[in-house]
């Protein structure tokens, strides 16, 4: 105990060398204030590189804590005693210029307990912290307290750049309190920076993630996940154990909300799915919800393919939706975008290729699908490659499943459409060996629809190149009793309960 306390010195010793890490590392040394998710951070003379080895962290009894290989590890996202977790494979380690940061384990760390951490030598190479080369920490050097108690109440703050002004340092450890009382309306108030974490959400309800209401771009979370990295949609499950064998199953999303979340709410804030497609493993979503309804509001949701994959009842209202192939798609019920910007990027590995705005995969042939109203469907450069649009008439407004389990099921009503939309429209039986959508013959009441198309400058569009029978034109008076507000759209949920929401 004496040692551990002699780590509150300026000055530490380490594996081979002896530096002063005062101002050099997050948590600080002495710190009795670090959140119970915090990240810790190593700043660095000169940009590093990442070798190979394990943090690890332990408490003032030296019984560890935490164990973190540097390169890859596994992770279960959830509270700490929860038994539904999402288990992912991720990348500990990332590197900002000459900082360092590491990300523990989830939930591992409790309230109003000390710590220390060790850092093996190979971790960091090519570095050195004040004109001293880097050669490891050792044991009672770099230690601290975390904050004695944690919130209480309906609203959190959270701060990737400033934790000792918040009560969380990452949205993962926010939610985990948030799922500790599902019952309870919880807002997280996300204050600005980018939060590289993939996030879970499970069973609660009435839960709103805040951003920054003067600029969505402010707050961003991202992380490059994907179907090479975590493959499948995921699921909530059992915890995942290395010694049990199997891989973890939680999915390629930056965030997946599961287990009956309702009423989960986003507003002025990015979700990105960092992944750069390179023809392997690249299905990539943002979002993935799998709940009952969501709503999210002046958002912006970036990927490449799949980037919003989204069950059961959602609205999306003035936000911005990028992406290149089936870039919305899922079974849900009802989803409408009302006044959003969706972007169709290039594809970064192809620069000749389109994509499809949509996969619908709607679970019922009465559910009225994805409705797109008052939209506007532009272009925008790959995120990767050559940075290219797409090229003019490569992109349709949807492709089908090929499958009589799912239902195609969408309408762009009232939208705008600029020239990579091929006149065609859709993508039906043929083009591009495509299969035939379901149900085969459009109407009102099912399958591909459309009315009141425009070009971006307001000129309406000759509708009469549309694939025939596939696709559908609503009457003014089909648009006026069923497809001209919310209500309307949404007048289906819970028996006929309906849903408005605001």
């Amino acid at each position: 105990m004496t040692r551990w306390l002699a780590c509150l010195a300026l000055v530490g010793s380490c594996v081979g060398a002896t530096y002063n890490l005062t101002g050099a590392v997050q948590p600080a040394i002495g710190s009795t204030t670090a959140p119970p998710d915090a990240l810790l951070q190593i700043t660095f003379d000169q940009r590093p590189s990442i070798g190979n080895g394990y943090l690890r962290v332990y408490n003032t009894a030296g019984q560890p804590v935490d164990t973190v290989n540097v390169l890859f590890d596994v992770d279960n996202l959830g509270p700490k005693a929860a038994t539904t977790v999402r288990s992912v494979n991720y990348l500990p380690t990332t590197i900002e210029n000459a900082t360092v940061t590491f990300q523990l384990h989830c939930a591992v760390l409790s309230y109003n307990e000390n710590y220390y951490v060790t850092l093996d030598r190979a971790v960091i190479v090519n570095a050195s912290i004040r004109g001293v080369p880097f050669d490891g920490i050792d044991h009672n050097v770099w230690s601290f307290t975390t904050r004695q108690a944690h919130p209480t109440g309906d609203r959190v703050v959270v701060s990737r750049n400033n934790p000792p002004a918040a009560d969380f340092q990452t949205v993962q450890g926010a939610l985990n309190y948030a799922m500790g009382q599902p019952d309870v309306q919880t807002t997280v108030a996300l204050q600005p920076g980018v939060y590289r974490e993939m996030l879970y959400v499970h069973g609660t309800s009435n839960l709103t993630l805040q951003g920054d209401d003067g600029d969505n771009a402010a707050v961003q979370i991202a992380y490059d996940n994907h179907d090479g990295l975590n493959p499948g949609s995921g699921a909530g499950g059992p915890r995942f154990n290395k010694s049990s064998g199997g891989a973890p199953m939680g999915g390629r999303a930056v965030l997946l909300a599961d287990g009956g979340a309702d009423l989960l709410a986003l507003t002025s804030l990015t979700v990105r799915n960092a992944h750069i497609r390179n023809g392997s493993g690249d299905q990539a979503e943002a979002v993935i919800f799998q709940g009952n309804r969501l709503a999210a509001r002046r958002c912006v949701f970036l990927s490449e393919q799949d980037t919003l994959e989204l069950n059961g009842f959602s609205w999306f209202h003035e936000c911005h939706v990028s992406g290149n192939v089936d870039f919305v798609w899922g079974g849900n019920e009802v989803t409408l975008f009302e006044s959003c910007i969706i972007e169709s990027v290039g594809v970064s590995n192809n620069p000749t290729d389109g994509g499809y705005c949509l996969q619908a995969r709607t679970s019922s042939l009465t559910s009225k699908g994805f409705v797109y109203l008052n939209c506007s469907l532009t272009k925008g450069p790959a995120p990767g490659g050559a940075h290219q649009y797409p090229p003019v008439g490569a992109v349709y407004l949807a492709r089908s499943a090929g499958k009589p389990v799912y239902f195609d099921n969408a309408a762009y009503v009232n939208c705008k459409m600029d020239d990579h939309i091929n006149p065609k429209g859709w993508a039906g039986t043929g083009i591009g060996g495509q299969a035939t959508p379901n149900p085969a013959v459009a109407s009102a009441a099912a399958g591909w629809r459309e009315y009141g198309t425009t070009d971006l400058q307001g000129v309406p569009l000759d509708l009469s190149h549309r694939y025939p029978n596939e696709s559908y034109i609503l009457t003014t008076e089909e648009f006026e009793n069923g497809f001209s507000n919310r209500a309307q759209i949404f007048a289906a949920f819970n028996g006929g309960q309906g849903w408005n929401p605001q």
